[in-house]
């Protein structure tokens, strides 16, 4: 922490330009600006007509002094060739010159030139800490925003006509034609020294991080001289990351930063693959000092916020979702191959997207990375990546950089990130995907190097070591300022599918049952897929019940009315459906007349006279068997109206129970009864002793006694009973009987 601190300190004592680009004497012309490297018309940076994201700019936030100076490197401009400038205000008018030709030309002698490079360190002289330096040219801003310098190569005297503002119409400078910008004689050209310094008041104190460009074109002048810059990187969502070229050897290159890549198509696995063609596009703004924060506020780092889910009914587009509380870059990684991390070429799918605050949705065609469908159920390894200042640096034609990048996390503070890479796509390259530390084991080691060394040994972080390696190749690295890593597994919903019957395979139909009226409860089991959960229910006039109708499994008990009907439906109703429409599936049941049985009505009879004679009945099933008591059935215990012969002890004991079981009975279950049948004591009579009586007094008194009965009667004679069903009675015998001797009754 320290360091840090003493480094953010002494750069910020500097001008900004040429003492940030070569900050030490020894590395003076060691990274210095230029225009038309190689003559190339493509090669157009910080010139007039440039492209917005190729321009020099410097950004003004309140009243504001600007003072500036530079000199052409004399090799490269020769009389009557001439160099010119001029500063554009945010409206597009000319702010520097103020008048005359509305062109200043750079010049190496005289106000607004640099002589040396300790001028150059030191900044305008006329300024708090300019002590040294070199006399400025000035201008006092009239707006806030950002202006930009264009330059203007002529192969002759005297100021640039074209692209100047018509003072009868208009102040403002007409857009550059094709044609126009021609007309500059498109030759290298390199500023041997340049400084931009924006003070608070004039002659008053520096305010540092007001230059950038998103794309520096930049000349070290030899193919072994060493580029030790940092340069600040502004990510759109305000995060700053230093970065240090820790003696990158590429002569001339030009530095961009961007979110994606080589390319932006949208495909983050291609567009991050460094490639063996020029391919590079410019987005952030690239300081020479960390931005001042008045006009450059700091991001916030932000958090995934809920689970991450995945949604949708439509197969071809499903939705995974992804909430946040900050704006931020996503990548999904969907692993199908079963190899940890992402495969380039392979099933694994790698999805990205720029992420709002909020809950955000990444489609997915629910295909892996070779075309194939991935069907609803499956299960799926997902990695979620998320981060705020995903910063993508590809560099075309730097041939060496063996002691690869230093990164540095300036605002918001934190630890140095994670370094990534991918040259699988060019021959030797290697790959890094799980994140490389700069700084460790010592404050100059580096991530990415490759290519060779100019002297010593080449250190381990170099791969390949192939001298000029990166010669006429576009090499991408890439960081996250703040990466947060989320690992789980989902299932992969599907249109939802709900069975109602999984005893038997399918659905709809294939689930219909019959059902005997007798069998009682019916067993539901039912399944879902791609809901929470699901519900049983029947249609109106069905009055039944169901156990549990929001378990799959449960049992519904059909009322007699139901029994009565020829069929009745059952449903399963998918519930938790998310965004998808609820899903359902029926099963039919029949019901099939059940067996039906009875064992007659309960019968009585006397110990001395038991058997008796069966009464059972039944319907539907083919038979019946009889059970229970140890008596005997004639002719046999499968007929309905056999009779039985109890035991004596089934006697003794006063009754027995008889069960009758309906067999032959098919897919129903078998009906039973029962019946209990009663046995009594045998009735004993006795009609007295002998009784005679004379003929004039015949009526003869009867004394008898009965047991186990309920009544008596008394017969025989010709004569009568005063009472004949009493046990005591008289007799009166008839005239013959008087005459006749004995009588029985």
């Amino acid at each position: 922490m320290t360091v840090a601190l003493f480094s953010i300190l002494y750069i910020s004592a500097n001008a900004e330009g040429t003492a940030e680009l070569t900050p030490t004497l020894a590395s003076d012309n060691q990274g210095v600006l230029q225009i038309w490297d190689n003559n190339d018309v493509n090669r157009n940076s910080f010139t007039y007509g440039a492209p917005s994201t190729k321009r020099l700019n410097f950004t003004i936030c309140n009243p504001e002094t600007v003072y500036f100076g530079m000199a052409y490197d004399a090799g490269d401009l020769a009389a009557p060739a001439t160099l010119w400038y001029r500063i554009i205000a945010p409206d597009s008018t000319v702010a520097f010159p103020v008048a005359g030709t509305g062109w200043q030309q750079v010049t190496n002698a005289g106000a607004g030139s640099i002589s040396t490079w300790a001028q150059a360190k030191a900044g305008p002289s006329n300024i708090v800490g300019g002590a040294g330096g070199y006399t400025a040219l000035s201008f006092t801003p009239t707006m806030a925003g950002d202006y930009w310098i264009e330059f203007y190569r002529k192969s002759n005297a005297g100021a640039p006509t074209v692209g100047n503002p018509t003072p009868a119409t208009a102040p403002k400078i007409p857009p550059a034609t094709a044609a126009n910008i021609a007309t500059q004689q498109r030759t290298k050209t390199r500023l041997r020294f340049f400084d931009l310094t924006v003070t608070d008041v004039p002659n008053g104190t520096r305010i540092p991080g007001r230059l950038f460009s998103q794309t520096w074109d930049i000349n070290v002048n030899a193919a072994n001289n060493p580029f030790i810059a940092t340069m600040y990187v502004y990510s759109d969502d305000g995060i700053v990351t230093g970065l240090n070229f820790n003696r990158i050897r590429p002569f001339g290159f030009t530095i961009a930063c961007n979110p994606t890549g080589v390319t932006n198509t949208g495909n983050a696995a291609v567009d991050r693959r460094s490639v063996s063609v020029n391919a590079t596009y410019a987005q952030y703004k690239i300081f020479l000092h960390d931005p001042d924060n008045s006009c450059y506020s700091t991001g916030i780092f932000g958090n995934v916020i809920a689970p991450v889910t995945i949604s949708g009914c439509d197969v071809n587009n499903r939705q995974i979702n992804i909430t946040v509380d900050k704006a931020g870059g996503a990548e999904l990684l969907l692993n199908f191959n079963g190899i940890p991390g992402y495969q380039f070429g392979t099933a694994d799918v790698l999805l990205k997207q720029t992420l709002n605050v909020g809950t955000n949705v990444i489609s997915w065609n629910s295909r892996d990375g070779l075309g194939n469908l991935i069907p609803p159920g499956t299960v799926i390894d997902m990695r979620l990546d998320y981060f705020n200042g995903l910063t993508h640096l590809p560099l075309f034609d730097v041939e060496n950089h063996p002691y690869g990048y230093i990164v540095s996390l300036v605002r918001p503070a934190g630890p140095p990130p994670l370094l990534f890479w991918d040259d699988s796509g060019i021959a030797g390259g290697t790959t890094n995907l799980s994140g490389c530390t700069t700084g460790t084991p010592t404050p100059t080691t580096g991530c990415h190097g490759f290519g060779s060394v100019t002297a010593g040994a080449i250190p381990p972080s170099s791969n390949p070591t192939t001298t000029d390696w990166g010669n006429n190749r576009t090499i991408n690295t890439w960081w996250y300022a703040n990466y947060i890593n989320i690992n789980a597994v989902f299932n992969v919903p599907g249109s939802i599918s709900v069975d109602a019957n999984t005893n038997v395979p399918g659905t709809g139909a294939s689930n219909d049952i019959s059902s005997c009226t007798n069998a009682g409860a019916i067993p539901l089991s039912g399944a879902v897929t791609g809901a929470t959960g699901a519900t049983w229910a029947v249609k109106s006039g069905v009055t039944g019940t169901i156990a549990n109708p929001t378990s799959l499994t449960t049992t519904f008990t059909p009322s007699a009315a139901d029994l009565a009907k020829p069929f009745i439906y059952i449903y399963l109703t998918s519930t938790g459906n998310g965004s998808c429409p609820a899903v359902d599936d029926s099963m039919k049941i029949t019901f099939v007349g059940g067996p039906t049985v009875t064992a007659g009505s309960p019968q009585s009879a006397c110990a001395n006279n038991s058997t008796l004679t069966l009464n059972g009945n039944f319907t539907v099933a083919t038979g019946i068997i009889w059970s229970g008591g140890g008596g005997t059935y004639v002719p046999n215990n499968t007929t309905k109206n056999a009779t039985y012969t109890p035991t004596a002890a089934e006697i003794a004991a006063g009754s027995v129970t008889l069960t009758i079981t309906t067999t032959g009975n098919g897919l129903c279950p078998a009906a039973t009864a029962q019946v209990t049948n009663s046995y009594f004591a045998a009735p004993t009579v006795s009609a007295g002793s002998p009784v005679t009586v004379c003929a004039n007094n015949p009526a003869a008194a009867l004394v008898g006694s009965a047991t186990n009965q309920t009544g008596v009667a008394w017969s025989g004679g010709t004569g009568t009973f005063t009472t004949p069903g009493s046990t005591s009675t008289t007799y009166n015998p008839s005239a013959t009987e008087k005459t006749g001797g004995p009588k029985t009754v």
